[in-house]
C-alpha cells in the first residue's frame, strides 16, 4: 500500500519529467513501479476532497463588485468574440 505523501510525489515527478516525455500516466506509474489501478484510486478519492476557503481582509461588498467585474469582463469578451 502506497502513502498519500508517496503518491503525491509520483503525481508531482509525472507533471515535471513524464508530461514533458509525453509519457501516459500509466507508463509512468509503470516505470515508476506502482500500481496504477492504485494511483487512480487515490486521485479519484483526492478530487473528491473540498477545502473550505476563507478570504480574508475582503468584505461581502467588495465580493460583490469583484464578482460583477470579472463577470462584465467574461461577457464583454465573449461578445468581441462572437462578432469577429
Amino acid at each position: 500500500m502506497y502513502s498519500n505523501e508517496e503518491l503525491e510525489k509520483l503525481w508531482f515527478l509525472y507533471k515535471l519529467e513524464g508530461q514533458s516525455q509525453n509519457l501516459s500516466i500509466e507508463s509512468f506509474c509503470k516505470q515508476q513501479g506502482v500500481s496504477y489501478r492504485a494511483f487512480y484510486k487515490w486521485f479519484r478519492d483526492r478530487k473528491k476532497t473540498v477545502v473550505p476557503v476563507n478570504v480574508m481582509g475582503m468584505n461581502e461588498d467588495e465580493k460583490r463588485e469583484e464578482t460583477l467585474d470579472t463577470l462584465e469582463g467574461l461577457s464583454e469578451k465573449s461578445s468581441q468574440v462572437s462578432t469577429v
